[in-house]
């Protein structure tokens, strides 16, 4: 392993171990969920991200806490199970990795996130899981 690994691991890391930290400080998931991505954006250097959760009773998924959004984009955050690149996440169990979202038809940009040909956008959807169970990205 060369040393940019190792700092990597490092790094990987020391932000599983402040996310286990922010979530041993609260049982209530609406105290913890913000700061938690906010440690996420910050320690990986994301320009925007959303935690989104799903609500079994109406099969809808909401994003719950962001960084980089208005409250305007956050509102249009709403997914069906399956629907888009987050509702697909959230069916299959399995992460997404879009390189760039504005040739990928999956990625329906509902909450309008800017779009230019100067730059490429990647986005990254994981599953928020407890053992099978899927509760949101």
């Amino acid at each position: 392993m060369n040393k940019n690994n190792s700092l990597r691991r490092v790094e990987e890391f020391s932000l599983l171990y402040d996310i286990s930290q922010l979530l041993e400080s609260s049982l209530d998931l609406s105290q913890v969920i913000q700061p938690v991505l906010d440690t996420i954006v910050t320690t990986l250097n994301i320009l925007q991200g959303a935690i989104t959760l799903l609500d079994r009773r109406t099969g809808q998924i909401s994003i719950e806490a962001s960084r980089g959004l208005s409250l305007s984009q956050r509102s249009r955050g709403k997914y069906k199970i399956g629907e888009g690149i987050t509702g697909q996440v959230v069916a299959s169990g399995q992460r997404e990795i879009i390189p760039n979202i504005s040739v990928d038809s999956r990625f329906l940009n509902r909450i309008g996130v800017a779009q230019s040909n100067e730059r490429v956008i990647s986005f990254l959807c994981i599953p928020i899981k407890i053992g099978s169970d899927i509760f949101g990205t």
